[in-house]
């Protein structure tokens, strides 16, 4: 956190004890506040929101919020956001408004939904601001056509196409349609609950399902159905990394893959990241696809993040790139400024609550624009170019 204003006192981020920041009475016992920053936070939550206005308790409690912030409480974390962002607090090195929701992304990342469900909120509101403040909106009614004005067509299917995806125009609406069976590939150790498990990953490719407007304000209705039938082909793989299957997978790269691909497994598995399989070489709509799950417990029980993470990952399966930044993975990352149609969604420091970018993120009407790229182009959509490789997506830059 950069260094903070208020009230005329500056609160800094070094420094090395609660009391030199912190101007309570000396009734209160410091030490244990120091080793409890869940109490530090609700004493400070009570000084600076009680009905009587005391400009001390004030800024004792809002001491205490910065302390208990500092040290990684997530609510703490989320008041300090509101502040930057309404004012009551500046930033002293830094810009107040990336400050503030760059404590609102923690928060809400950390576990605390009350954070994320304004983050959600307040990038609706400045896309919605952006959209009416000049991005042209078209009011083309029909069958759906891209920013050229020319009719998209989709319908892709059969026993080698892992999600089937159908466009129609039914009744004056656009409806685009994906059919997805899930196939489990996975032992019986390490998982809690596994029906539990797999409604969490059902939800989250629901997740894409709704309604949303495209090309400049066509509206498209996605639907997402999903079966679990045994087949042979037309699957999409779901692998929970047991621990089990972790060996397996270490024992066959060890054997058959190169000393390039073993590094970037080992990467994945130390840093316990998630991952989807597109195609050997690149994704197009018949190449096979398969989710990697990873659990932070172990147990494969963090219901919410397995949900998040599925979203975030059947977003790959759907024929779209990262837009985080990674130097593990070549990504640059995507700086604000460069596609306007992301800016409402920008967090700080090539951050966006955007779901390809914080798998707990939206999906936003330009994530389906490239989705709806990727299966009629049949080619992925980038945000940005891997390794200084790669095209970007014909939907950026276009407005909505």
């Amino acid at each position: 956190m950069p260094n903070l204003y208020f009230g005329g006192k500056f609160y800094q981020k070094g420094a090395s004890r609660l009391s030199d920041t912190l101007e309570v009475s000396s009734v209160l016992n410091r030490q244990d506040l120091e080793d409890d920053y869940e109490a530090c936070r609700e004493l400070g939550k009570s000084l600076y929101f009680r009905e009587e206005v005391y400009p001390k308790s004030k800024r004792d409690g809002l001491s205490l919020l910065l302390w208990a912030s500092r040290h990684g409480d997530p609510e703490a974390k989320y008041y300090i956001g509101l502040f930057l962002l309404s004012g009551v607090l500046k930033s002293v090195r830094a810009d107040s408004k990336e400050a503030g929701l760059a404590e609102l992304c923690q928060s809400a990342n950390s576990g605390f939904l009350q954070a994320r469900r304004f983050l959600n909120q307040y990038c609706l509101k400045e896309y919605t601001k952006t959209v009416s403040d000049g991005i042209p909106v078209s009011s083309t009614a029909g069958p759906l056509v891209d920013f050229d004005g020319n009719r998209i067509h989709i319908d892709c299917s059969g026993i080698l196409t892992p999600i089937d995806a159908k466009l129609t125009y039914e009744n004056g609406c656009n409806i685009l349609t994906f059919c997805v069976n899930l196939a489990l590939l996975s032992t019986e150790q390490g998982i809690t609950d596994i029906d539990a498990f797999m409604r969490a990953v059902r939800n989250g490719m629901e997740d894409w399902a709704g309604h949303y407007e495209v090309f400049g304000g066509q509206k498209l209705e996605v639907r997402v159905e999903i079966t679990t039938e045994h087949r042979a082909y037309d699957n999409v793989y779901i692998l929970p990394f047991t621990n089990d299957v972790r060996e397996t997978a270490a024992e066959a790269f060890d054997k058959y893959h190169t000393e390039k691909a073993k590094k970037l497994v080992d990467d994945i598995l130390t840093s316990k990241r998630s991952a989807a399989g597109v195609g050997m070489r690149k994704w197009s709509t018949k190449s096979r696809k398969w989710i990697l799950i990873q659990s932070q417990s172990g147990r494969f029980d963090e219901y919410e993040e397995i949900r998040a993470v599925a979203k975030h990952e059947f977003g790959h399966a759907l024929g779209l790139g990262d837009l985080y930044c990674s130097d593990s993975d070549g990504l640059a990352g995507v700086e604000k400024g460069v596609y306007k149609e992301l800016d409402s969604f920008y967090i700080y420091n090539k951050s966006y609550n955007l779901v390809m970018c914080d798998h707990h993120g939206p999906i936003s009407n330009n994530d389906i624009e490239m989705v709806v790229l990727a299966f009629s182009q049949n080619k992925m959509q980038n945000y940005q170019p891997r390794k200084m490789k790669g095209t970007i997506s014909d939907a950026l830059g276009k407005g909505n």
